[in-house]
């Protein structure tokens, strides 16, 4: 589709379009080449509680090298969410959130941003036959892990494109908004739900899990919860 996109804006004196179709077909080769080496992880993953620890402060270390700002964090609930991030582009394979091809390239043609969840929540088999009592002082005997990455894109109502390739302005501005969007009660740009990104949270949660053979729980941990 991407190809395809370029070949039509093709000239003879136009050699730059060829420079940007090779382009196109090495960075999507690289991350096809990236994403076939990646083992599928269950999502969420069950995990011991003595592992709680050790995969909580690893959640913590590998959300920040995949460039995540931390919002809040504590590890008593077992909940780290992270502020919003620009999504990077095909033309950033050096950012770690760049995990395949399809993706990179919708974050290419769109203003992207992503916001990541790492919950670790007890799993109870058959709490309906504990005593009550029991049942709220209990430790768990294991947890799950759970990745989330969602996806917004940034919508801008106000504008359309011109179909214009020569020009590096491809949007024109709109004299008024659209009466259907005022009815819906959008008057500005917004930021629209996508949904998930199931390849980078198979890649976080995998990571999660490689950095935790590592982590020795008995030390203090270098940050602090934030509720």
């Amino acid at each position: 589709m991407i190809a395809s996109i370029y070949t039509k804006t093709i000239q003879p004196n136009r050699p730059h379009a060829y420079i940007a179709l090779w382009a196109v077909a090495a960075v999507t080769a690289a991350f096809a080449g990236c994403s076939a080496q990646q083992t599928a992880v269950p999502n969420p993953i069950e995990i011991d509680r003595v592992e709680y620890t050790r995969m909580y402060r690893a959640a913590v270390d590998v959300l920040q090298d995949y460039g995540f700002r931390l919002n809040r964090h504590s590890h008593r609930f077992g909940l780290i969410t992270t502020q919003h991030q620009d999504a990077p582009s095909a033309f950033e394979p050096w950012r770690p959130a760049n995990t395949s091809a399809s993706q990179a390239w919708e974050n290419t043609l769109n203003h992207q941003r992503y916001q990541a969840v790492v919950s670790i929540e007890p799993v109870d088999t058959n709490p309906s036959k504990r005593p009550r009592e029991q049942a709220a002082t209990a430790q768990p005997a294991s947890y799950r892990l759970r990745v989330e990455v969602f996806i917004e894109r940034h919508q801008t109502p106000g504008q359309r494109l011109n179909g214009s390739t020569a020009s590096p302005n491809i949007y024109d501005a709109l004299d008024a908004m659209p009466q259907e969007l005022k009815d819906r009660g959008i008057e500005r740009a917004y930021w629209l739900p996508l949904g998930r990104d199931p390849d980078l949270e198979q890649h976080i949660l995998a990571d999660i899990v490689r950095r935790s053979m590592n982590i020795n729980p008995t030390e203090p941990s270098p940050i602090a919860s934030v509720p």
